[in-house]
């Protein structure tokens, strides 16, 4: 009978010894480590996005003037942003952009209420009225926009008569 090599000899209370073989290295212990961080880091950088309150604003906003100017063409109606209050914006309709004002009607399923905190100034504006699109989908004034959040971090956005709305710091970035 052949003995059992040193380190497969029971232990003193009688149990086997485990094989020195099995567990992991330290190597593969590290390795596992820099995955599960750069999971994390990913998944930290995909969350910090959420939490931008003026950038997911600057982002309604600009889908909202789109979507107000698409319906000025598509229903060959004037449509006109109007602010309701400094975190609310509603859309009327008229036959044209110079109707008198008991002939606007208003719109409520385009109404846009800013999230987070965040409020809205526009440069100029003395009636409420940020512009009109025309049936041909052109703007009737080509205001400054000012958001604001409660950090009193500022986004300056510029409405052309086109309906594009840009924001200033973009365009301060290619120059």
């Amino acid at each position: 009978m052949v003995a059992p090599p040193p380190c497969a000899a029971p232990l003193p209370d009688g149990g086997p010894r485990p094989d020195p073989r099995a567990g992991f290295t330290l190597l593969e212990l590290v390795v596992v480590m820099a995955i599960l961080g750069l999971v994390a880091a990913i998944g930290a950088a995909n969350f910090r996005g959420l939490e931008n309150h003026l950038g997911n604003s600057v982002s309604e906003l600009t889908s909202y003037t789109s979507q107000v100017r698409s319906r000025a063409l598509t229903t060959t109606s004037a449509y006109r942003i109007v602010i309701r209050s400094g975190t609310v914006l509603g859309a009327e309709s008229a036959r044209s952009c110079n109707s008198s004002a008991d002939e606007w009607e208003e719109d409520d399923r385009l109404t846009l209420r800013l999230r987070g905190e965040v409020t809205l100034d526009v440069d100029g504006d003395d009636d409420g009225i940020v512009t009109c699109f025309n049936p041909r989908g052109v703007g009737s004034l080509s205001p400054t926009l000012v958001l604001v959040d409660t950090d009193g971090e500022t986004r300056t956005l510029e409405l052309f008569l086109g309906g594009a709305l840009v924001d200033r710091r973009d365009l301060e970035d290619d120059t």
